[in-house]
């Protein structure tokens, strides 16, 4: 025997069967949002390669690579040219925060006032990336007043570091 028409229990059927249709609805539609979405990522993650950032202004104004002292010992030859015949055996100090000396390319810079009178140059590779010293000989002629040493490390230079020679 069948139940008689009931509205109010058929209306509750169809809000139950509804609730649930919105259910599986929402269910799918994020599954779907969430599978698209990783179709997007990667299958295995990769290091970026750009690496880019801004600076605050007070780093970007920071010296990362300093010069702080150099220590010279001068020595008298008789060389070719009597003008330019004034050894300097030095060390010039440093401090690099990025840890790059050595490891980035790396040169010690050097010039003379009056410029030009520097005819010979060695230098010897630093041994410690943040803080250690550079040893170089240098040949200056009899009139150079001031050596300018700038350590450069990559694209980085340290600020100008000069020595007065005076009576070298």
């Amino acid at each position: 025997m069948q139940k008689p028409f009931d509205p109010v229990q058929s209306s509750q059927e169809c809000q139950v069967q509804s609730l649930k249709r919105r259910e599986l609805l929402k269910v799918l539609t994020s599954g779907g949002v969430a599978l698209a979405a990783a179709s997007f990522f990667p299958a295995k993650w990769l290091k970026p390669v750009i690496e880019a950032g801004v600076l605050p202004a007070h780093a970007q104004a920071t010296p990362t690579l300093r010069i702080v002292d150099v220590i010279l010992n001068a020595e008298v030859k008789t060389l070719l040219n009597p003008e330019c015949n004034i050894i300097l055996h030095g060390r010039a100090f440093y401090e690099d925060d990025y840890g790059k000396v050595g490891i980035d390319p790396t040169a010690l810079l050097h010039e003379t006032e009056p410029p030009g009178n520097i005819t010979d140059w060695h230098e010897d590779p630093p041994t410690d990336p943040s803080a250690g010293f550079i040893k170089f000989d240098v040949v200056i002629c009899v009139a150079a007043t001031k050596l300018i040493l700038i350590l450069q490390v990559g694209t980085r230079q340290s600020e100008p570091f000069e020595i007065p020679l005076g009576s070298a």
